[in-house]
């Protein structure tokens, strides 16, 4: 592999919460996922008089053996506070010596407005370590969150690895995706997003994960976190795994069946960059294909999502909307449900007026769209509010 984040990777936080602590079983399990390797916390901030954060030293030391051994590639990850760059710097090489394979940073609110912090810390640990491949875990979009210095941290690591947790957002996988990569793009960095195996999310939404992960022409990402993932999410994630030979590889399109040279390219970009539509799961836009009612819904939910700043977080919680932002079983029109996938799309047309049930309470989400119907979306939607 060229780089160390290529292939599939598990996110390890409290390796005594998997398999009881019991390694010989964890191994085992790690082999039958067929995962590439394993990202093992080993500090949070320094280590200096902090018996927590020695604990995870210890814990990463008692894995990085066992797991190389067993032919895993072995990252070692650190919470930052960056209140003591140089400690910081310091907890990564003793990670480094212990064997880690490469160094992951998991940046948040901690680190808001410490951009002198931040160089200080990349300075001393390129100096020390120049070649050892560093890696970004931040939030999952990044210009909401703007307080993270990430030129700063631009400037030394290797690739950027957006926590997209779609579920804990309350966005749509595809949505969420789409917008996390155009956000850290301008970073020019390499990316491999962290996908969520936590919480509500389901197996169908992981797979899709890792079909836009395939059709995004990226070579790595990683699930955050073994500990709190189900049997049924390990199995989504032993049942597509990404690969550098099974991502998609054609370089000369925007999607599977959407050329450059295309009349639509550029629109088609647009409306993917940002985050406004999505391909299929062979990563196919069917630009040929009407669409229906139920997808201009999710086009104008998706367009007033992206005006709300998501809670991503690492250690956080998963949100109550689960993968899709589902409504539950409620009926919203006679023949949309609380469960349908574009449930919280029609609901939110609705009710803000921009497209309407027939007069028997039915919304057709899957009747064509007509342009009659489109034009006054469009009108409605451009009228000043009151």
């Amino acid at each position: 592999m060229a780089n160390a984040w290529d292939g599939t990777h598990l996110w390890i936080w409290y390796a005594n919460k998997i398999d009881n602590g019991d390694l010989n079983t964890m191994l085992a399990q790690a082999k039958s996922l067929g995962i590439t390797g394993v990202i093992i916390k080993f500090a949070d901030g320094n280590l200096v008089n902090d018996p927590v954060s020695q604990g995870f030293l210890s814990q990463f030391k008692a894995l990085v053996g066992p797991f190389k051994s067993a032919g895993f590639r072995v990252g070692g990850w650190i919470y930052q506070y960056l209140t003591d760059a140089g400690g910081e710097a310091d907890a990564c090489a003793q990670a480094i010596a212990a064997g880690a394979d490469w160094i992951v940073l998991d940046a948040e609110t901690d680190v808001y407005g410490k951009n002198a912090q931040v160089q200080a810390f990349g300075q001393q640990l390129r100096q020390q370590y120049p070649n050892i491949p560093i890696g970004l875990s931040s939030f999952a979009i990044s210009n909401y969150h703007s307080q993270v210095p990430f030129s700063e941290y631009a400037a030394f690591v290797d690739v950027m690895m957006p926590q997209v947790y779609w579920g804990e957002i309350g966005w749509d996988v595809g949505v969420a995706f789409q917008a996390s990569i155009a956000s850290y793009q301008p970073f020019g960095k390499p990316i491999a997003p962290t996908g969520q195996a936590y919480g509500s999310v389901t197996p169908a939404d992981m797979a899709r994960f890792v079909d836009l992960a395939k059709n995004a022409k990226e070579s790595g990402i990683s699930w955050w976190d073994w500990q709190e993932a189900s049997a049924q999410q390990l199995t989504a994630i032993a049942d597509h795994l990404l690969t550098p030979s099974n991502r998609t590889n054609s370089s000369n399109q925007i999607a599977q069946d959407v050329a450059n040279s295309s009349w639509y390219a550029k629109a088609v970009q647009y409306v993917l960059a940002q985050g406004l539509m999505t391909v299929d799961a062979n990563g196919d836009f069917l630009p040929d294909q009407p669409a229906t009612r139920a997808q201009l819904a999710q086009v104008l939910y998706n367009e007033s999502l992206k005006q709300k700043q998501p809670a991503s977080s690492p250690t956080g919680t998963t949100g109550t909307t689960g993968t899709t932002g589902t409504t539950g079983t409620k009926e919203i029109a006679k023949d949309v449900s609380g469960s349908d996938w574009f449930a919280p799309a029609v609901q939110y047309v609705l009710a803000k007026g921009l497209m309407h049930v027939d007069s028997n309470g039915n919304f057709d989400p899957n009747s064509p769209l007509t342009r009659a119907q489109l034009a006054q979306v469009l009108f409605t939607e451009h009228q000043p509010a009151g």
